[in-house]
């Protein structure tokens, strides 16, 4: 078995075990992958956070541009980094 998977892959894993309507086991989908089901589980996980963080970031672009706009005319301007 390959131990590794690609984003994209992950992103595939991801897609099949939680879409109601494919509703793939992260065992059945290891065997498809060639990988083990804890490897499926985890590329499950990963996606998840990254789609977190993801929404994140974003809300936090939202509130920084909000900021921006209320301090548009001042010397204070508050920015936050979100990388």
């Amino acid at each position: 078995m390959k131990n590794k998977l690609n984003d994209k892959q992950k992103k595939m894993a991801y897609i099949l075990n939680v879409d109601p309507e494919l509703n793939y086991s992260q065992l059945q989908i290891g065997y498809l992958m060639g990988v083990s089901q804890s490897t499926i589980s985890k590329a499950k996980k990963e996606v998840e956070i990254n789609n977190q963080m993801n929404l994140l970031k974003n809300a936090l672009a939202e509130a920084n541009a909000k900021l921006l706009a209320l301090n548009n005319n001042s010397n204070n301007i508050i920015d936050v980094d979100i990388e």
